[in-house]
């Protein structure tokens, strides 16, 4: 039995993405009759079938969801070898899809991508902005829909993760009232009703409340952080959000200290098999290089704090 071809990959990967079989020719910029002929060679290699067809479009079978991650995976090691080839003449080419949560995206990653620009400047770099898909990160990074991504740790067993700093969980108040000491109390934070941000660390400040022997009071859930600073503006309650998530602060919003320090660590992720792919690997060089690191710490006023700290 042959083995597939890269482009009968790339044809059910654009099967999977697009919907159907037209809708995958049109973006391949084929003839429909291609996309169904190679669509059965690759089936007919395989011995099962990878799509359903039906009125709807197409998608794929349960082995074909599975086949299309190993053929993100393969397509992103066989453009591994160009960049090889280009690294060996001197400069790295090709483009690098970068995962990240909102916080970081917005006041970390623009510096850090700069300064990878500056040493590899016919490196494209894609950045794809997923506040509140923690999860969802690790979707792309593990289905090949992106290089390498940022999150905060534990990430899936399957995944390399290189922890490389840090940021500070704060109290959010409302900013009228009598004045506050830098630091909350307990007494302060129980006060009012508390706002539980679900895409922000929701398990992680409730392991908080529950390490310092707390109970939550009146607890409302809301899926956005900037939701979160909006209510609390509007004196709906209290909070606790990362540092780098409450930015820009909004008005009618004070921060304040936490009772006990809790920090929110940052990692850069990726697949083993690329790891050590030259995009990859020069991409988080740059990412954990101090001097990268403290430029972008300055940038961000101090809220990244370089290194991991517990």
């Amino acid at each position: 039995m042959s083995a597939p071809t890269l482009v009968q990959l790339r044809i059910l990967l654009a099967i999977v993405d697009e919907g159907s079989l037209t809708d995958a020719a049109a973006a391949l910029d084929v003839a429909q009759s291609t996309v169904s002929h190679a669509l059965a060679q690759l089936e007919n290699h395989l011995g099962e079938r990878l799509v359903k067809r039906g009125r709807a479009g197409a998608r794929p079978t349960a082995l074909g969801e599975r086949v299309a991650q190993h053929a993100r995976v393969m397509l992103r090691l066989n453009a591994a070898l160009l960049e090889e080839a280009n690294r060996a003449r001197g400069a790295l080419q090709g483009t690098l899809r970068v995962a990240s949560f909102r916080s970081v995206a917005t006041h970390v990653l623009p510096d850090m991508i700069a300064a990878f620009r500056q040493r590899h400047p016919a490196v494209r770099v894609e950045l794809q902005s997923l506040e509140g898909e923690e999860r969802g990160i690790e979707r792309a990074i593990l289905e090949g829909r992106a290089d390498v991504g940022i999150l905060t740790p534990p990430a899936h067993d399957r995944l390399d993760v290189q922890e490389f700093a840090t940021d500070d969980w704060v109290a959010i108040f409302p900013s009228g009232g009598a004045p506050m000491a830098e630091q909350a109390s307990w007494p302060d934070l129980l006060a009012l009703p508390f706002l539980l941000c679900n895409e922000t660390g929701a398990p992680t400040v409730r392991d908080y409340w529950h390490r310092h022997e707390q109970t939550f009071q009146h607890v409302a859930q809301v899926e956005d952080d900037s939701v979160i600073l909006s209510m609390v503006a509007h004196e709906f309650g209290v909070s606790i959000l990362p540092r780098l998530a409450a930015e820009p602060l909004p008005g009618g919003v004070q921060i304040r200290q936490l009772p006990e320090p809790l920090k929110r660590k940052i990692a850069v992720v990726a697949l083993p098999a690329l790891s050590h792919t030259p995009l990859v690997k020069a991409f988080v060089q740059t990412l954990i290089d101090p001097v990268v690191l403290r430029s972008c710490q300055a940038v961000s006023g101090g809220l990244l704090q370089v290194g991991v700290q517990t």
